[in-house]
């Protein structure tokens, strides 16, 4: 049976003042796979109308492989924070349950992070693993004056219940 394919999901997040600190939030989430050969299928998330927009669910009875890509707003507040120069700073991935840790290789069926040099981290996940586990992830954004990041804590499900 031949590879199905590949998915994208693109989650653009931005930097918002509340309560007189900074926070990273998702701006919108947007998913694009092939239903089949002929028929594509696009789903744009907007944050205000979708609470969990950063929440992924691949598409289930698939074993295509999804590329992430997490971009950030650097216009306004945005324009004091970047990616660090180390992608596993960036991205933690880890079982559900848990808050994974930065600098940490990402889980079996994962690939990168990859820093594209712009506002763009990249991950791959395969998900072709039969055990179809939902998985905690973090992004950090770091300011670029120096202090604590900020933090982005969504999950993924690769297309089953647990």
């Amino acid at each position: 049976m031949p590879q199905e394919p590949g998915s994208y999901a693109l989650i653009s997040v931005i930097v918002v003042p509340v309560n007189g600190t900074n926070e990273l939030q998702v701006d919108f989430t947007a998913l694009a796979f092939m239903k089949d050969d002929t028929t594509p299928v696009v789903s744009v998330y907007p944050a205000s109308a979708y609470p969990a927009a950063a929440d992924i669910v691949l598409p289930t009875n698939s074993n295509r492989p999804f590329a992430f890509v997490v971009r950030f707003e650097s216009s306004g507040l945005g324009g004091g924070y970047n990616w660090h120069s180390n992608p596993l700073m960036c991205v933690a991935i880890g079982p559900i349950g848990t808050e994974p840790g930065f600098g940490n290789p990402l889980p079996n069926g994962f690939s990168g992070p990859i820093n594209n040099g712009g506002g763009e981290i990249c991950f791959i996940n395969a998900n072709n693993t039969k055990d179809k586990k939902q998985y905690e992830y973090r992004i950090a954004l770091y300011p670029l004056a120096g202090g604590n990041p900020l933090i982005l804590d969504p999950k993924i499900t690769n297309g089953g219940s647990n």
